[in-house]
């Protein structure tokens, strides 16, 4: 069995129908393998990336520091460690003081990432190249330099200590988006602390302890289940900023490409296998009527799968490893340093894809040759359709779906696309077998070249449905990647624009608002509007202490931690939006507050209740008139409590606003300072830059992706036309016999395809826009009509395939019909 299973095999491959199966369960693998090394390094470029928000892989916040129990179990898994200390403390010059946050840091901080430091504020940048302030030695940034009016080479008090200013802080990798704690920081070194004598009984203090190494992720599991009701727990990729939001986001696109690529795949190999077991059914008919049992006959054909497979495997495997290069060749640019190494996950995954779609996909075909007659040798109508194919269907999709799982490690999004995908199925095979069903009846339509495309679809409807469907899921999949790289890409430019503001100002007095906005104004400057601000404490919901609302064991929201920016508005923002109740404009006398949704949440604060404030000793009530969401990453002044007008009207408050100040106005921070001097000028340029080089590198992967995907799924849609292949030039040369050109012939066979194609192109349309309402909500996207999809795709999918089909079918017209037939 094993030499005539070879024998076969090699005729097979001269003759190119194994090849066809090959090239199939190549590109399965290929895409599988490739897009899961691209998967993989990304992911993890991407995540050491984001780990610069807080300085390494992981950060853990305790209100005291962290236990010894704590830190060997991190040792033992490998990781190295560091912490940073935080504190709000009055600082002081000779002649002025300031509340600042005091961070102090050991030698090795940050673990990742690298600070920026200047020799005058707002000036020229450099890399601190692994530098922190030396003993007796404190980094300021240009906020507070600018408050005191301070330089490098002068004093500051920090507590009990003196220390002198050796450079102005410019830029902290960790610093993170608090754009709201925008206290004028202090770095200085640990050593020093003790010294200061600040840290009291009763201080607000915040220990981080950050961990870095690549086990952070079982080290993080095994924390969670043990932490205490202060400590907070954090990596640098989760959501919630916009770091987190851009990689949780762009991965899981990338999983959804790799989801699709597999599916699209099996379908090109499952076609292929089919046009295989077809082209088989003869020799194996001849095999019967020399006496060999339907077992054997069996064992060869799979024997011959096993070695294609083996074939198909390798090649895809290689394929796709070389693949990966030209993929991360293109990204490696955007990324600093090297990209991780690839992995060995991949190719386990490569691997067991290509089993799981050859078994599946490509067993079926291979099964019914098990039960051809040896009649079949005289009647070609002979045949059968065993129960066993679709159970081997059956057992593809569900092999699939567990591949899908272990690959992406999402269950939300494996169910989404497994259930739309089954569901997508039953709904086109339904729809392509009555649109050709009733083909029958528009044969009339159109002259002789389109009647002849219709009668040949519908004389067979149930073999051209497969095609049919075939193709439609095939331009689905590839739509629906299309559509969410659109959504996603888009809304990572529309979050930072190019005219982000850059640049937050504080502290304008109310008497020098009217001159401050003529400056921005006659300077052509873009900035939000000027928002009064009180800083104030939220001390009571419905009569009740905050604190007493919030037991023992529970920390304090984090927004309630400290003074909170208390601001009035008659516009709700842009970046806002009323979830429950209503904006209260102007008001009608009654004192009224909109809340921010998570801290209402938090705090289980509703609609109509009522909440009091404490501002510069004096006490006010308002009744909760909405609560919103807010785009805390818009880089646009935003507050937890917004107040109708006039309600903080006798209030101590100043000016906050942000604006934009381009390159070619770069000395206009300096000379807004030298005439607003009470003011403070907060820069988050460098924050900018970090946040839009994650957001470039998640749209390049995502275009990289997609790219591939478009590719694999040509490849299979070539591999789809060519199952059908031997009877089209049957058909073609017996047209050609009949009397008809070849003009006649090529037009009849491309008018064939164009149905197919736009009919394919109508049904992907329909799936690709269902299908992305379960996907959208999957990926946290919100879902609109693609009232273009329905022209581009029916389009592209009548394109395609009649250039495929031309390119297939060009022997019908350049070779002798005898010839043609003596072939088939």
């Amino acid at each position: 069995m094993l030499a005539l299973a070879l024998k076969l095999l090699r005729r097979d491959w001269r003759s190119g129908d194994a090849g066809l199966l090959v090239l199939a369960l190549s590109v399965a693998v290929a895409s599988a393998s490739a897009i899961g090394f691209l998967v993989d390094r990304v992911e993890r470029a991407m995540q050491s990336q984001a780990a610069e928000l807080i300085g390494g892989d992981l950060m853990l916040r305790d209100t005291d520091a962290v236990s010894d129990d704590i830190l060997n179990q991190a040792a033992a898994l490998g990781l190295a460690t560091n912490r940073w200390i935080q504190f709000p403390s009055v600082v002081a010059s000779v002649e002025d003081f300031r509340l600042s946050s005091v961070k102090v840091v050991q030698p090795g901080w940050p673990l990742k990432g690298e600070p920026r430091i200047a020799d005058e504020p707002y000036g020229d940048e450099r890399p601190a190249a692994g530098a922190i302030p030396a003993p007796g030695e404190t980094w300021i940034d240009p906020q507070l330099a600018s408050d005191l009016a301070l330089n490098v080479g002068d004093s500051l008090e920090v507590g009990a200590v003196e220390l002198s200013i050796t450079a102005i802080l410019s830029f902290e990798p960790d610093r993170g988006g608090g754009f709201y704690s925008l206290q004028p920081r202090v770095l200085m070194n640990e050593v020093d602390l003790a010294a200061a004598q600040v840290i009291r009984p009763g201080a607000r203090v915040r220990y981080y302890q950050i961990f870095d190494g690549p086990r952070w992720p079982e080290f993080k599991a095994a924390l969670e289940d043990s932490l205490e009701p202060q400590q907070r727990l954090r990596s640098g990729g989760e959501g919630g900023n916009a770091f987190g939001d851009a990689m949780e986001r762009a991965t899981r696109y990338l999983r959804l490409g790799s989801l699709l690529a597999i599916i699209v795949a099996g379908v090109g190999v499952a076609m292929g296998a089919n046009r295989y077991g077809q082209r088989h059914q003869a020799s194996t008919a001849l095999l019967r009527t020399f006496g060999m049992s339907g077992a054997n006959v069996l064992k060869v054909h799979l024997i011959q799968l096993g070695g294609l497979t083996v074939l198909g495997v390798t090649f895809g495997l290689i394929i796709g490893f070389f693949a990966q290069f030209t993929l991360i060749g293109v990204l490696a640019a955007m990324f600093p340093g090297e990209l991780p190494g690839a992995g060995i996950k991949p190719i386990f995954m490569g691997v067991a894809t290509g089993l799981a779609v050859a078994i599946g996909f490509g067993a079926g075909p291979i099964l019914r040759l098990r039960d051809v007659p040896p009649l079949r040798v005289l009647r070609q109508d002979l045949g059968t359709t065993p129960i066993a194919l679709w159970v081997s269907y059956l057992t593809a999709v569900v092999a699939l779906g567990g591949l899908m799982v272990l690959y992406t490690g999402d269950w939300q999004l494996t169910l989404v696309l497994a259930g739309g995908g089954v569901a997508a199925i039953a709904l086109l095979a339904v729809l392509a077998v009555g649109l050709l069903r009733s083909l029958g009846a528009a044969r009339g339509w159109g002259g002789q070249t389109w009647r002849f495309g219709i009668l040949h679809l519908a004389r067979q409807p149930k073999a051209a449905a497969a095609q049919l469907l075939a193709f439609s899921l095939t331009l689905m999949a590839m739509s629906l990647l299309w559509l969410v790289r659109g959504e996603l890409v888009g809304r990572w430019q529309d979050q930072l624009p190019v005219d982000t503001p850059n640049y937050f100002v504080l502290n304008i007095m109310p008497d020098e608002a009217a001159e401050f906005q003529s400056v921005l104004d006659r300077e052509s400057i873009p900035a939000s509007p000027l928002y009064p601000v009180s800083r104030g404490r939220l001390t009571e919901i419905n009569g009740q202490p905050v604190r007493e609302l919030v037991s023992k064991e529970q920390d304090l929201p984090e927004a309630l931690e400290r003074d909170l920016s208390l601001t009035e508005a008659s516009q709700l923002a842009a970046d806002n939006r009323i979830i429950d109740g209503q904006w209260h404009a102007m008001g009608d006398g009654e004192t009224v507050v909109s809340v921010e949704a998570e801290v209402a949440a938090e705090l289980d604060i509703q609609v109509n209740d009522v909440l009091g404030f404490t501002i510069n000793d004096q006490t006010i009530e308002a009744r909760v008139a909405s609560l919103r969401t807010v785009q805390w990453d818009s880089f646009k002044p935003n507050f937890y409590m917004i107040f109708n007008p006039g309600t903080l009207d006798a209030m101590p408050r100043a000016i906050l606003t942000s604006l934009r100040i381009g390159p070619e106005q770069a000395g206009l921070g300096r000379e807004l300072v030298r005439q607003f001097p009470g003011i403070t000028l907060f820069q988050v340029d460098a924050l900018l830059k970090q946040i839009r080089t994650v957001l470039e590198r998640a749209t390049t992967a995502v275009n990289l992706v997609l790219v591939f995907v478009l590719a694999g799924g040509l490849v299979v849609l070539w591999v789809s036309v060519n199952s059908t292949l031997d009877e089209r030039i049957r058909e073609g040369a017996l047209v050609r016999v009949m009397g008809a050109s070849r003009a006649q012939a090529r037009a009849a066979q491309l008018s064939e395809f164009a149905l197919l194609g736009g009919l394919s192109g109508v049904l992907a349309a329909a799936g690709a826009e269902l299908g992305s309402v379960f996907v959208y909500s999957a990926l946290g996207v919100s879902w609109a009509p693609h009232g273009l999809l329905w022209l581009v795709v029916p389009s592209a999918g009548l394109t395609l395939l009649v250039v495929a089909g031309w390119l297939g079918t060009r022997r019908v017209t350049q070779t002798a019909p005898a010839v043609l037939l003596r072939e088939a």
